[in-house]
């Protein structure tokens, strides 16, 4: 079954488009995959995308997985996702993709970048990266999945977890200087 569905467009209709959907192996052979973290209209609707036949080209390959692959795809345009945790791209990173720069790799090509923030942009540029090959996409989330719990709620669950007297603070992200946890 393939994925169709209108996507408007400013006044416009965009059209169908079709969506597949490849998994890449796993880094670590003690990851597994989890269902059921959406609720059952989403997850019929994620399971019922297809795999891309081999070598099926595309107008976009969007690539999302480290370590990185920058390389041309079969696809009109390729797309990789990478974030410069650090700043810079790492030699872990670097080591992970088999190089020793990023020049090295394909991501000078045709090949673009979508990267999370200015922060990250600013360091895939200092890395090598040129400017025009990035675009910043902020992560998101889906605020009818995820939003802050009522009062009353709230209050069921800190008691429910012992936490009835105290103030809690929720950090989504690594807790590290560069993230700001200490101020």
């Amino acid at each position: 079954m393939v994925v169709k569905r209108s996507y408007p467009v400013g006044n416009r209709p965009r059209g169908q488009i079709e969506l597949f959907h490849r998994d890449m192996a796993y880094i670590d052979a003690a990851w597994e995959t989890k269902f059921s973290w959406f609720d059952r209209p989403n997850e019929t609707l994620l399971r019922s995308i297809n795999s891309p036949a081999v070598n099926q080209s595309a107008d976009v390959t969007l690539r999302m997985y480290c370590p990185w692959d920058f390389s041309a795809s079969c696809s009109a345009t390729t797309w990789g996702l990478a974030a410069t945790e650090w700043g810079i791209v790492t030699s872990t990173v670097l080591q992970g993709m088999g190089v020793k720069s990023i020049a090295e790799t394909g991501v000078n090509s045709e090949t673009k970048i979508i990267t999370p923030s200015e922060w990250s942009k600013a360091g895939l540029i200092r890395s090598g990266v040129e400017a025009d090959r990035i675009a910043v996409v902020p992560l998101g989330i889906d605020p009818k999945i995820y939003y802050p719990v009522s009062g009353d709620r709230r209050q069921l669950l800190g008691e429910r977890l012992g936490w009835s007297n105290y103030f809690i603070f929720l950090n989504i992200g690594g807790q590290t200087d560069r993230k700001g946890i200490r101020p």
